[in-house]
C-alpha cells in the first residue's frame, strides 16, 4: 500500500513531560510531510511512533520537551514492498497415500531473494527460503513471511482431510467380478487386465484366470489388486420344447449362453440333416425351410468356442 509506512523515534535528553496521574514521561511532537497544510500543532506522543506514512516521501518530526526546548528529525520513508501472497494447495499421492503440498506464490517474484518463510511457527530464526511445503497434515496452516527490511506478513490455508484410496474386488457371479473403490479423491477410473473400463466397475469373463484390477482417482492416486477367478457358468441344455405358439417353450436354445459369446449350435434330425444353426442370441422354432418339422428326437452339437474348447452333444425331444 502507498501509505502503510511507519517510523519509531527514540528520544534522549531534555526534560520530558510527566503525567501527573500515572507518572509516565512523554514528549510532544508534530510531523510535517507531503500532506501538511501548515496548521500542525504539537500533541502528546508517549511512544514516539508514527504510522500511515507514505512510501517514497520524507517527513520532518519536531519534538518538544516540557521546558519548551525543541529538536527535529528528518525521517525518509522507503517505498514499501508488496508482500501479497497466494498459497497454492495441491493434492497428490504416493501410491494410495496422500502427499499434499502448498506452494507459496508471491505477487512480486522479484522479492524472493529477500524473503524467508516459516511454516506454522512465527519465528524468524526458524525461517528459510523454502516455499514448497509437503506431507501436510489435514487442517489449518499458516506460513509466515519475513522481508529483510523488517516487514512481515502471513498467509493461512487449509488442507482437506483425506482417506487413503482402497480397492476391493470380489466374484459376484459365475462370470462376473465387481470392484469397489473408496477414499481418495473420487471420480474413479477402473482398469481390468490393463484395459480401462472408465467408471464401470464390473468385469465379465468366461475364462479361469487371475484378474488384475486397478483404480485411479482424479488426482492420480491408484490402488491395485489381483484376485483368482474361476468361471463357473455352465450351459443348460433343455430336454424338450413345444413350438405350439403358446409362448411357453416355443423355441429351443441352450440356457446360460450369455456366458459364451462365441457359442455355435448345430441341430440335426434323425437323418443327420442340419435343420438349424444357432448363435448366442438365436433359438430354433421347430421349422426347417419355413416348414414345421415333425415331433420326435433331434440331436445337438454345441461348441462353446471358449478357452477350454468345451463341446456338448446329445439329443432333445420336440413335442407338438
Amino acid at each position: 500500500m502507498a501509505s502503510d509506512g511507519s517510523a519509531q523515534l527514540t528520544m534522549m535528553g531534555g526534560t520530558p513531560f510527566v503525567d501527573i496521574l500515572s507518572g509516565v514521561e512523554y514528549y510532544e511532537t508534530k510531523i510535517i510531510g507531503p500532506n501538511s497544510v501548515g496548521d500542525e500543532v504539537f500533541v502528546r506522543n508517549d511512544a514516539l511512533f508514527f504510522d500511515n506514512l507514505m512510501g517514497g516521501e520524507t517527513y520532518v518530526v519536531f519534538i518538544r520537551d516540557s521546558m519548551g526546548c525543541e529538536t527535529n528529525a528528518v525521517v525518509p520513508i522507503m517505498i514499501g514492498v508488496d508482500l501479497s501472497v497466494e498459497p497454492i494447495v495441491e493434492y497428490g499421492c504416493e501410491g494410495i497415500f496422500p502427499n499434499s503440498t502448498v506452494t507459496i506464490r508471491m505477487t512480486d517474484t522479484s522479492l524472493m531473494s529477500r524473503l524467508l518463510f516459516s511454516l506454522d511457527l512465527d519465528d524468524m530464526t526458524l525461517a528459510n527460503t523454502q516455499t514448497v511445503f509437503g506431507d501436510l497434515a489435514a487442517g489449518d496452516h499458516t506460513v509466515y513471511i519475513y522481508h529483510e527490511n523488517g516487514c512481515a506478513t502471513s498467509v493461512d490455508f487449509t488442507v482437506d482431510a483425506y482417506e487413503p484410496l482402497t480397492l476391493t474386488a470380489i466374484k459376484t457371479g459365475p462370470n462376473e467380478v465387481t470392484a469397489t473403490a473408496t477414499g481418495g479423491f473420487g471420480d474413479y477410473e477402473y482398469f481390468f487386465q490393463g484395459d480401462s473400463y472408465g467408471a464401470v466397475n464390473v468385469y465379465l469373463s468366461n475364462q479361469d484366470a487371475n484378474v488384475m484390477v486397478r483404480v485411479v482417482d482424479r488426482m492420480g492416486c491408484e490402488a491395485t489388486i489381483t484376485i483368482p477367478f474361476k468361471f463357473t457358468g455352465m450351459l443348460v441344455i433343455p430336454n424338450f420344447f413345444t413350438p405350439n405358439g403358446d409362448n411357453m417353450n416355443d423355441e429351443w436354445f441352450p440356457g446360460n449362453r450369455d456366458y459364451f459369446p462365441n457359442i455355435e449350435v448345430k441341430i440335426y434330425d434323425r437323418y443327420g440333416r442340419v435343420v438349424a444353426i444357432l448363435d448366442q442370441v438365436s433359438g430354433w422354432d421347430g421349422n426347417y425351410d419355413g416348414k414345421a418339422v415333425p415331433s420326435g428326437d433331434y440331436w445337438y452339437e454345441v461348441n462353446a468356442n471358449d478357452e477350454d474348447k468345451q463341446q456338448f452333444m446329445g439329443h432333445f425331444t420336440l413335442y407338438r
